[in-house]
């Protein structure tokens, strides 16, 4: 009965569109490695140069201008997470030959760790790799703050001062809305999964009605 399950998914999902996914999952792993590397290569760049800026020539506001960056960038990296997972869930339920390590990498998690360590780690890990562009945006905003407070404007209740923190909590919030909107990476795994197979089985219902259809044609 596996075999046949097997044999059917097989043949629902040509050669030519497992290989294009596969290309296709390859694409969006590569280029948002590349979004990253180029967003804190440029937005440290930037907090390097106003930090430089020892004479106090560069107004604080220009720490906020990597979040034109920042933010569509994160959109861009959220967005292929979710491809990603969208394509990585089709996979193990209509390619289950060819997916057997990441199906069964669930009941082994990368997290798993023996009693006597610290079974946390991974949690904390996982979290940090997936705010990078968060922290990149706090890290600014820290500069932003750092400048505007050694040119001695940092004084409450002003409105330069609620301007800032304000433009800054913004910025920040709406970052982290993005980033986290797909964090869970399991969650929404097993949320796709779990239409997959409902679509799957839909999929073998209705082939197996056109061959009987077919069938009972040719027998008369």
């Amino acid at each position: 009965m596996n075999n046949a399950k097997c044999n059917q998914s097989s043949s629902i999902v040509s050669d030519v569109e497992y290989q294009r996914l596969i290309k296709e999952l390859e694409f969006v792993d590569s280029t948002r490695n590349s979004l990253l590397t180029f967003s804190f290569t440029a937005v440290l760049t930037v907090i390097g140069i106003v930090i430089a800026d020892t004479k106090q020539l560069i107004s604080p506001l220009v720490c906020l201008l990597p979040f034109f960056l920042i933010i569509p960038f994160a959109a861009r990296i959220t967005y292929y997470r979710l491809v990603s997972i969208h394509i990585n869930s089709f996979l193990k339920v209509y390619c289950k030959n060819n997916t057997v390590f990441s199906r069964h990498a669930k009941s082994i998690p990368e997290g798993f760790t023996p009693e006597n360590f610290d079974q946390k780690a991974y949690l904390r890990i996982a979290w940090l790799i997936n705010h990078e562009m968060f922290l990149l945006g706090l890290a600014c905003s820290v500069a932003s703050c750092l400048k505007y407070y050694t040119r001695g404007f940092f004084v409450f209740f002003t409105w330069k001062t609620f301007f800032l923190l304000f433009s800054i909590f913004i910025l920040n919030a709406f970052t982290f809305y993005i980033t986290n909107s797909y964090a869970d990476y399991g969650k929404w795994e097993s949320h796709f999964i779990d239409q997959w197979e409902t679509d799957y089985h839909k999929t073998i219902l209705e082939s197996a009605n056109i061959s009987s259809d077919q069938s009972s044609i040719y027998s008369k």
